[in-house]
C-alpha cells in the first residue's frame, strides 16, 4: 500500500498538512481533514505521506498512489491500494505529510507556520520569553504555544502583540513575562 523509499528523508523535511478522518462508504476511501489554507490546497499537495496519529510523528511513509475528490465541502481519498472500508479504518488518525520543498515559494513578508517553530520569542524590553513549540489556530487568530524552562505562554498571532518575525529565527512581540 505504502512505499518507504524515500523514509530516509529527516522528519524535519515534512510539512504536516491533514489527517485522515473515518472512513467513507465501503470501498476503501477515507474523509481528509485539510491542515492548508485554503483548505483545497491539500489537493495540490504532492507526494503524500503518511505519519502516525500522533502530532510528533519520528517515521513517513510515502503513498505510492492517491486518489482525491472535493465532497460537499470536505474531502474524500483512496490512498494506497485501500479497497475496502476496513483497510481505509486502519489509517484513521494518520497524519498526512508532505515534503517541505514540495510547498510552493512564499512572497516577500509571507512564510508557513511550521517555519515559526523553533523561533526564541523575545519581548520589547529584550527579555526571552521561550521558544514555539507550535502555532495553532483558535477560531478567532492563531496562538504561538511559547515555552521555557519556567513557564508556558499562548500569545495571540495579532498584529497589536506580534512586532517583528525573523522566520527560522526570532519573533519579537509586545508580551510581558508575568502574563
Amino acid at each position: 500500500m505504502l512505499s518507504n523509499h524515500l523514509s530516509e528523508i529527516p522528519k524535519q523535511d515534512f510539512v504536516v498538512v491533514g489527517r485522515i478522518s473515518k472512513p467513507f462508504g465501503l470501498e476503501g476511501w477515507s474523509h481528509i481533514t485539510s491542515f492548508t489554507e485554503p483548505p483545497s490546497n491539500l489537493m495540490q499537495y504532492r507526494p503524500w505521506a503518511l505519519g502516525s496519529d500522533t502530532d510528533s510523528t519520528d517515521h513517513w511513509e510515502i503513498v505510492g498512489s492517491l486518489e482525491m475528490r472535493a465532497l460537499a465541502g470536505s474531502f474524500i481519498a483512496r490512498i494506497g491500494d485501500c479497497e475496502t472500508r476496513n483497510s481505509a479504518h486502519g489509517l484513521t488518525g494518520r497524519l498526512i505529510g508532505v515534503p517541505k520543498g514540495s510547498l510552493p515559494t512564499l512572497a516577500g513578508s509571507e512564510f508557513y507556520w511550521v517555519d515559526l517553530v523553533g523561533c526564541s520569542i523575545v519581548n520589547e524590553s529584550g527579555l526571552c520569553l521561550g521558544t514555539v513549540l507550535d502555532v495553532f489556530e483558535n477560531g478567532a487568530h492563531p496562538i504561538l504555544n511559547v515555552h521555557s524552562d519556567k513557564r508556558q505562554h499562548l500569545i495571540p498571532f495579532v498584529s497589536s502583540v506580534i512586532k517583528c518575525v525573523k522566520p527560522g529565527s526570532e519573533i519579537r512581540v509586545a508580551w510581558e513575562t508575568d502574563w
